[in-house]
């Protein structure tokens, strides 16, 4: 075991708002479902019910579920100092007592339960409880369930509940059947209307075996007026994002996805008015289109712009139009030669999604046309289609995000592209891809990979 001493949940916890605090207060119901959007302080309340809840019982073994094990560390043992092993009650504390230093012992530890990362809580004094263990475990696989199945478990306390497979759902409710005081406390942001996560919630509210409770941003008590106006600003009002982020409303993501107005279309450009740029590739498979861009941001950081484009769809052409791996390398290697003569500059970066093919052939023919010394980043982090959806809409809003009128097939992409239908009501949030059917979502993902590698500069601009 390795000792946790920490004062960090006393020094950051500030008493919610009395919404909250009924929530907190209400007892001994199976189910506590916290849902709101992020920033709603609707975790830190459910750790604070799931540490009394454990407290009180008397089994041994409880789970902490998020996406991934990681996941379900970072926000449910630590949480910035609000989380479990930071829980005050469970410190090492000194009182002075009519000038006697009276000490309390340590009572929470980082260790392992059956091979697997958890938090040991040694019994508090006369409470005739044994040593407790709250074991992390990820949920977002169909099989992640499988190293706890056939535990039995006091209670579950999970993050992100309309994230975790259903199996993974169905399975921590079965864990604990057989527990004298079962609990399952969860906390979800809105997702849509038709998920099948809301049947059941509608179930155990009709069984009154329920504690419900809608949060927003203004039920965190930490949160300004100031800070949530600044929030609120980032966000284009008629978004998915908006409803769901903002109003905390379940919102299914129907329909098109991007705002493009004129404001994001530029006639030309000077190159000296760009600080850095870095030049992607996406290479296509079978009926997918490869596309290429140069995306580039300008010195006050404020704007990210396409300002060259590149596109090639095999399906779309007939004889010697049709390219292969090779010619497509090539047309590359021409393409970052255009780039860096258009810019005077070598790119901060050339990357391309994983193409072994393609990669292979670039890397074999480069020497022979004067590109040697570039390297092609092709690990870099893309961050979850989610997350660059909403930070598409929302550069485009801003108007940060903008492209050169002659990249025609980026600005046609972007306008067109629209919302899975299929995957609305699982609560995935996706783009409706059939290149079959005409979609033209590669050049969307070469600009999303183009400023999430730009991402850390693009912070720094102040609007």
């Amino acid at each position: 075991m390795r000792a946790i001493k920490s004062n960090e949940f006393e020094k950051k916890f500030l008493t919610p708002p009395k919404k909250m605090v009924d929530y907190i207060l209400v007892q001994d119901k199976t189910f506590d479902v916290a849902e709101g959007p992020v920033r709603s302080s609707k975790t830190t309340n459910n750790i604070i019910k799931f540490a009394d809840r454990v407290e009180r019982s008397s089994e041994r073994v409880f789970l902490a579920i998020g996406q991934t094990q990681s996941t379900a560390k970072a926000i449910l043992f630590d949480g910035d100092g609000l989380g479990l092993q930071h829980y005050k009650d469970w410190q090492e504390k000194k009182f002075n007592i009519n000038g006697k230093i009276v000490k309390r012992r340590q009572r929470v530890f980082k260790g392992k339960y059956e091979g697997y990362d958890a938090l040991i809580l040694l019994p508090k004094k006369g409470s005739g409880h044994g040593v407790k263990y709250v074991v992390a475990f990820g949920g977002a696989n169909k099989d992640s369930h499988e190293p706890y199945k056939g535990w039995s478990v006091g209670g579950v306390i999970a993050t992100q509940y309309e994230l975790l497979h259903a199996n993974t759902r169905a399975e921590i409710i079965k864990r604990t059947i057989a527990s004298k005081d079962r609990f399952h406390i969860l906390d979800l942001n809105p997702t849509a209307p038709g998920h099948e996560l809301y049947k059941d919630i509608d179930r155990w509210m009709a069984e009154g075996s329920v504690n419900y409770v809608h949060t927003t941003m203004l039920d965190n008590p930490i949160m300004t007026e100031e800070r949530i106006a600044e929030i609120i600003k980032e966000y284009d009002p008629d978004s998915v994002d908006y409803k769901r982020d903002i109003l905390g409303q379940r919102v299914a993501a129907e329909g098109i996805i991007y705002r493009v107005t004129e404001a994001n279309i530029i006639d030309g450009f000077n190159a000296n008015d760009y600080y850095q740029y870095v030049v992607v590739a996406d290479p296509g498979v079978n009926h997918s289109a490869t596309s290429f861009i140069l995306i580039a941001i300008t010195h006050d950081r404020k704007n990210i712009d396409v300002l060259k484009s590149y596109y090639h769809k095999n399906s779309d052409k007939e004889g010697m139009a049709i390219k292969m791996p090779t010619d497509y390398a090539l047309d590359y290697i021409e393409f970052i030669k255009s780039a860096i003569k258009t810019m005077g500059k070598p790119p901060m970066e050339v990357l391309s999604d994983l193409d072994v093919t393609f990669l292979r052939e670039f890397e074999r023919i480069k020497y022979a046309n004067e590109l040697g010394g570039i390297n092609i980043n092709k690990s870099f982090k893309k961050l979850e289609i989610h997350q660059r959806i909403k930070m598409g809409i929302n550069y485009l809003w801003k108007e940060r995000l903008r492209f050169n009128a002659e990249c025609k097939e980026v600005i046609e992409a972007f306008k067109t592209a629209r919302y899975d239908e299929k995957e609305k009501d699982k609560g995935n949030y996706q783009r409706y891809d059939k290149p079959n059917e005409g979609t033209m979502i590669d050049p969307i993902d070469a600009v999303e990979y183009g400023f999430t590698r730009l991402r850390y500069e693009i912070d720094k601009w102040v609007g």
